[in-house]
């Protein structure tokens, strides 16, 4: 008889919601370094280091945290991973500002958590308002109004409610992020209906890459700018066919692909989507090809771990990184969350 933790279904989920973790722990201690200094101070990562950085609300909690452990990106997964065990293909926009303002009372008063909720917090009342000034002016200056990656690094687990279904995932990912700005709302859904292609791609990176010109709304049909996620990507795509190692790859993407901020979704999805394609979607290549990428690559190997992971499942992750990212990081158990998203999954099917 097949266990839950044997069955494809599990090893699809809990293969994206670990290997997304792994690329953020690895990322984390090098977090929004270059790739030259990378490079000099720690030569070529490929494996899970310790903190020596001053915690910070954004970033990890504590002092000289052990290595792998996660940021912020998959704090914020996991807390969408628990309210679609909840809520399943029924959570709205509503129910996801709800639990940020609770999450944000239930802090610490001068805590980092605090702090790091301060930010959600107030771009959920924002939503939660009905009119006026003050949501206007809340909905429009999340993260000082710069078009960043919350909904990156937030919503794509709901692409495994909807496995197979991309389309659907991309319209409930695109209304889910009313914190999103800008093209990052398309950055967000794009991404979320990769997750929903990688459910049912049989391990093939192609299927997986096709959907980016899934677009259920015909943005890359306006005029003047069109998708701009879908222009980045790709460019870095081509980069990719053209690059005979993974080295090279990183250094034509330096050349070609940085964008003003390095929390500009357009630019984490097309470095991540081009690592992926060079990789052939395998996890344990692309993960630390994004960490070696710089800038800020924990988002991106967190961003290539949830599509690499859920394609080729846990079974293709190193045993040691996954061992080490759930010793690191008991609370709240990603294996367990997986198992109740599974259940979710089955009933909404």
């Amino acid at each position: 008889m097949t266990t839950v933790d044997e069955a494809p279904l599990f090893k699809h989920v809990y293969g994206g919601l670990i290997a997304s973790a792994i690329g953020d722990a690895m990322g984390g201690p090098v977090e929004m370094l270059h790739h030259s200094e990378i490079e000099k101070h720690h030569g070529w990562i490929a494996s899970l280091l310790p903190y020596h950085r001053p915690p910070g609300p954004a970033y990890v909690w504590k002092r000289n945290a052990r290595a792998g452990t996660y940021t912020d990106d998959t704090r914020l997964k996991l807390i969408v991973a628990s309210l679609l065990i909840r809520h399943g293909r029924r959570l709205t926009g509503r129910s996801l500002a709800t639990e940020f303002i609770r999450r944000h009372r239930a802090a610490t008063p001068g805590s980092l958590e605090q702090a790091w909720f301060q930010e959600w917090a107030d771009v959920s009342r924002g939503f939660l308002s009905r009119t006026g000034p003050r949501r206007t002016v809340r909905l429009q200056s999340f993260y000082g109004g710069e078009v960043v990656c919350g909904g990156l690094i937030t919503l794509p687990p709901l692409g495994f409610l909807f496995p197979g279904a991309p389309r659907t995932a991309y319209r409930r990912a695109f209304e889910l992020a009313f914190f999103d700005l800008g093209y990052a709302r398309d950055a967000t859904a794009m991404l979320t209906a990769l997750v929903s292609r990688s459910m049912t791609a049989t391990g093939r990176m192609d299927r997986v890459i096709a959907g980016v010109y899934d677009d259920p709304y015909h943005l890359g049909t306006r005029p003047i700018f069109g998708r701009v996620c879908l222009r980045h990507v790709e460019r870095a795509l081509d980069v990719a066919r053209q690059s005979k190692t993974g080295r090279e790859l990183i250094e034509k993407f330096q050349n070609t692909l940085p964008r003003a901020t390095p929390c500009d979704p357009a630019e984490i999805l097309a470095v991540a989507l081009g690592i992926l394609q060079w990789a052939g979607g395998e996890p344990a290549e692309a993960i630390p090809l994004a960490v070696n990428f710089g800038r800020d690559n924990d988002t991106i190997a967190g961003t290539v771990g949830i599509v690499a992971g859920t394609l080729k499942g846990v079974d293709a992750i190193p045993t040691a990184w996954v061992e080490s990212v759930e010793q690191a990081n008991p609370e709240p158990p990603i294996r367990d969350l997986a198992r109740e998203l599974c259940r979710s999954i089955r009933l909404s099917s």
